[in-house]
């Protein structure tokens, strides 16, 4: 792996900008060792608690082994999971005999990730892990597991309701250590400004954006089963990734890029989606399904397209490429007041040796500005409205919208 893939976040080096994430891929040292093997540039452990507050969340409570569920995980569409996934199995005591032996064999940097019912809870965590060698702490505030409902300190309820207590557990905890703090937080999507402001008042090292929607399984239609017979739980699935970038870039937008880094995770598979997180302004992308889905070797995987692609088009280093989509994204209202100007100038236009003259875009139009003539689609500009559905459509690529920049340069004006 090339020096092209090395970033600095939040005081950390990695050689890679993928990380993995809290979840079922880091709840042992051997699962933590295999990533490193893979070539990972940084890992969390799976989030836990002190035993003593461990032991008023969870009913009942079974020491050092702590309760679970079998089955975990259902497929319910391609590339998309619902799942119910406990803490980790041990407490953080135990934890930390681990975090110090991963110090003593690993030499890539591994966050801890930590949950606390209280503030002084908090703050022994993360003295315990800093003890124990953990390069940094991320604080789980967006889990979103019914036994922490009861609680402000900790999981989702703390970041859609109460920002301030995140923010004062960092200053909290900051004050007590010296190694890097980051929080993993949930947008209240209706007024995101209170978390903005908690975040930048807070002095937090880093963010992780993630979007956490609570789903349920799909049914067996024969029996009327679930495949999954849980009242709640977790969902991947792309349209996570593309609802997280709004956050991505809301953050980066409001906050800039490195004050605090931003990282995050949610169902990026791929190189391509890495980039994509990245050009919206992440410094590091954490990743977990791809992992489930395809073994460690998904991390070299990713990394060997990330230099390709850097290669190819010609970047010095994957730093070059943090925030790039940002210039080229509008504020709603200057997108949609473009409308009247744009009439007729964006349409779309057919790539003629590539239609199969399927119908599908005479079909689907809905101003029925297509028609299918002998040999290819006709389209009436003074009709077409310019939306995309049908390039978005088409099987076979061979529709085009034109004159697309021209939106920006009337949204600029």
């Amino acid at each position: 792996m090339s020096n092209k893939l090395h970033v600095k976040f939040a005081g950390l080096d990695l050689g890679s900008p993928i990380i993995v994430s809290a979840g079922p891929c880091t709840r042992t040292v051997k699962q933590i060792q295999k990533l490193a093997e893979a070539g990972v540039g940084s890992v969390v452990t799976k989030s836990t608690f002190l035993e003593d507050e461990y032991k008023e969340v969870i009913k009942p409570y079974a020491p050092n082994r702590f309760p679970d569920c079998r089955p975990k995980y259902v497929k319910a569409g391609e590339d998309t999971y619902v799942y119910v996934a406990g803490f980790a199995e041990v407490p953080a005591e135990v934890w930390a005999e681990s975090l110090t032996e991963l110090k003593r064999t690993l030499d890539i940097p591994v966050i801890a990730s930590q949950i606390a019912t209280t503030l002084n809870g908090h703050v022994k965590m993360a003295q315990l892990f800093e003890s124990a060698g953990a390069s940094a702490l991320e604080f789980d505030f967006c889990c979103p597991m019914p036994y922490l409902d009861k609680t402000e300190l900790s999981g989702i309820r703390a970041s859609l309701l109460h920002p301030e207590i995140i923010r004062d557990v960092v200053i909290a905890v900051k004050d007590k250590v010296d190694i890097p703090v980051g929080i993993k937080i949930v947008y209240n999507p209706i007024e995101p400004g209170p978390m903005l402001a908690a975040i930048k008042e807070s002095g937090v090292d880093f963010v992780h954006v993630y979007y956490s929607p609570a789903a349920m399984s799909n049914i067996d239609v024969n029996t009327g089963k679930p495949h999954l017979p849980a009242a709640s739980g977790g969902v991947t699935g792309p349209m996570k990734r593309l609802v997280n970038y709004k956050y991505v870039h809301q953050t980066a937008r409001a906050l800039g890029l490195k004050d605090p880094y931003i990282t995050a995770s949610g169902h990026a598979m791929n190189w391509r989606d890495c980039v994509e997180y990245m050009m919206y302004g992440c410094t590091a992308v954490q990743v977990n399904h791809a992992v489930m889905a395809n073994g460690p070797s998904i991390i070299t995987q990713i990394n060997e397209g990330l230099e390709n692609f850097l290669n190819e088009r010609g970047h010095e280093s994957i730093n070059s490429i943090i925030g790039m989509a940002l210039p080229h994204v509008l504020e709603i209202n200057n997108f949609m007041g473009t409308y009247g100007q744009t009439k007729g100038v964006i349409v779309a236009s057919v790539i003629p040796d590539r239609c199969t003259q399927c119908r599908v875009c005479e079909e689907s139009c809905p101003v029925y500005a297509i028609t299918l003539s002998d040999e290819e689609p006709i389209i009436n500009t003074e009709l077409c409205e310019g939306c995309g559905l049908c390039v978005a459509n088409c099987p076979s690529e061979a529709l085009e919208l034109l004159n697309v920049a021209y939106l920006y340069e009337l949204a600029r004006t």
